[in-house]
């Protein structure tokens, strides 16, 4: 992985995918000469190898059936969780969106990550003892 002059988080290796089927034009776009897969994604490697996400080249997924959806909505309306700190939205070219919590190394702002108070559950019933 590597980030472009512009930010873009770029990655590259046989774990990717090869192109979109029957469609040099799009693979073109998405996938460079150099075999880099550009992902749309602006983030910063620091000097240990982690990656941090620090925001979207476009701030409009569409999806397979050509919907336009703007992912900011729902990740800030699942922010406001105490038990959620960060959310992404997938989607690009699926025929479907998803929520998505990525590691807890990944930043999208900077200040204290959110500690959530762990959760409460009902005291377990008594355990049955036998006789005496």
């Amino acid at each position: 992985m590597r980030v472009a002059t512009d930010g873009e988080l770029l990655a590259r290796g046989a774990h990717l995918f090869a192109g979109y089927w029957h469609n040099d034009e799009a693979t073109a776009t998405t996938i460079d000469s150099d075999g880099w897969l550009h992902t749309g994604d602006l983030a910063t490697i620091d000097d240990d190898g982690y990656v941090t996400i620090t925001g979207r080249k476009k701030d409009i997924i569409i999806t397979a059936g050509g919907k336009n959806i703007a992912p900011a909505n729902l990740e800030n309306e699942l922010r406001q969780s105490r038990w959620i700190s960060h959310a992404i939205m997938l989607g690009d070219r699926r025929p479907y969106r998803s929520p998505s919590s990525p590691s807890t190394r990944t930043r999208s702002s900077p200040g204290p990550p959110r500690t959530p108070s762990p959760p409460t559950f009902p005291p377990s019933p008594p355990t049955p003892t036998s006789g005496p």
